[in-house]
């Protein structure tokens, strides 16, 4: 008996390996996912908050009487953010607005030291020409020399620095361990010597800097211990300081924009007085009596205004208009009207048409850095293709989050905005509430 049993099973088994299941379907379905969504005005309870309390979104503390969040999930990931970005790429606050200058007439440099002066950049949004037309006013502000400073590569915005006829100088950094002023500028520095004359290799007459690099920062992190809490597989980077992060912004955008328009510029040609009420030729030409049709031409555009409107009756309306001229000859413009005008006005008190011509084209100049984010206010969209998975515990809900920005330099944001300018002064409140951020974070129940 267990002979036949073995083998009807035998014969079960390759009768099922030998079938064909190219039919045989898989349900696939995705994870069901909640939204935790995070905008920075919400560490505001109310606008009026906002006007009388600010503070920076650069590290805020999202805080609720029950869980943000309970249930079994068990991944999170950061799938969308958005930016608002309006700090100026130039700023004592990142440390990036001063350089000293080192000067002294060219026949002394082997026998006397430099004069030295300190160039504080104001705060603000620079391009490579704005900052070059900067230096240049701060130095003959503070040396009552001729330098020039002027973009001498429009392509790549070089900046070339001139010393006036019999000087030479030399630019020196703060020394400090940060990103400074000559680091932005990508020119060389030397230490200005204690006494004594300065070695005469580090002087230049013409000095150019590299390609400039304007942003504050190329990329920041946003941070969140808190939900990075159960993440096993921690973050490293290649910087000396780092830490678990949801995501790193890059300022780029993925697509960037470079349209180049041209402007047209026009001014009146020609223009001359109606002498007589107009005659219809048809429901929208009309022909005008003119003292002189000297420079309107058949297809030219012109502008017919002057004749009186009544606005109860409407008589008049429509006839003061931009036309199209199509006939002329001596003492006459024919014109056509885009929509047939009402009715015609019954006095004429002194209406003219004027016509038009091209004066002037220009097509704007634009360098690589017209297109860089960080050197005007901005705003950022990311939607993550494939954003970043962070494990949790199913068992744990989230609670009160704490959110943080931090640097290229691994530096808070926060911070360094705080001790420059405390966000209940007027600077500060200007920055702390013009810059918004939001994100959707996706929590997956599977």
């Amino acid at each position: 008996m267990n002979s036949v049993l073995r083998g009807m099973k035998n014969t079960a088994t390759f009768v099922n390996e030998t079938q064909d299941h190219e039919g045989d379907a898989v349900t696939v379905r995705p994870s069901a996912t909640a939204i935790l969504a995070i905008d920075s005005d919400d560490r505001y309870p109310n606008y009026r908050v906002r006007r009388t309390n600010p503070s920076y979104p650069f590290s805020f503390p999202i805080q609720k009487n029950q869980n943000i969040l309970s249930g079994f999930f068990k991944r999170l990931a950061l799938t969308e953010f958005r930016l608002n970005w309006t700090l100026p790429n130039i700023s004592q606050v990142w440390g990036n607005n001063v350089i000293e200058l080192a000067y002294v007439l060219t026949a002394n440099i082997a026998s006397s030291p430099p004069t030295v002066t300190t160039l504080i950049i104001p705060d603000g949004f620079y391009g490579a020409e704005e900052l070059a037309a900067q230096l240049q006013q701060l130095i003959r502000d503070n040396t009552a020399l001729p330098f020039q400073v002027i973009i001498k590569n429009s392509d790549d915005d070089v900046i070339s620095i001139i010393a006036p006829l019999t000087y030479s100088f030399f630019f020196s950094s703060l020394e400090s361990n940060e990103r400074e002023l000559c680091d932005v500028l990508n020119i060389p520095v030397f230490p200005v010597p204690l006494s004594g004359p300065a070695p005469a290799g580090n002087y230049s007459i013409v000095l150019d800097s590299g390609i400039p690099n304007l942003r504050p920062m190329d990329f920041f992190d946003v941070v969140c211990s808190e939900l990075s809490y159960n993440q096993e597989l921690k973050d490293a980077t290649s910087a000396p300081i780092y830490r678990d992060m949801l995501t790193r912004i890059y300022l780029d955008d993925s697509v960037p924009s470079s349209s180049v328009a041209t402007t047209n510029y026009y001014s009146t040609f020609a223009s001359t007085a109606i002498t007589v009420l107009p005659t219809a030729t048809t429901d929208d030409e009309f022909q005008f009596t003119v003292t002189s049709s000297t420079g309107f031409s058949v297809g030219g555009r012109a502008t017919i205004q002057g004749f009186p409107v009544n606005t109860i009756t409407g008589t008049g309306k429509g006839w003061n208009a931009e036309v199209e001229i199509i006939g002329t000859g001596a003492g006459f413009i024919r014109v056509l009207y885009d929509e047939t005008p009402g009715l015609a006005p019954a006095t004429l008190a002194s209406p003219t048409i004027a016509t038009r011509a091209l004066t002037q084209t220009s097509a704007p100049v634009t360098t690589w850095d017209d297109r860089v984010n960080g050197v005007t206010p901005f705003v950022i969209y990311r939607q993550f293709p494939y954003p970043k998975q962070i494990r949790w515990s199913n068992k744990m809900p989230i609670g009160n989050l704490t959110f943080e920005l931090y640097d290229d330099q691994g530096r808070s944001i926060q911070d360094l905005w705080n001790r420059v300018y405390p966000p209940t002064s007027r600077a500060g409140l200007a920055y702390a509430n013009s810059f918004v951020w939001n994100a959707t974070i996706l929590v997956s129940e599977d």
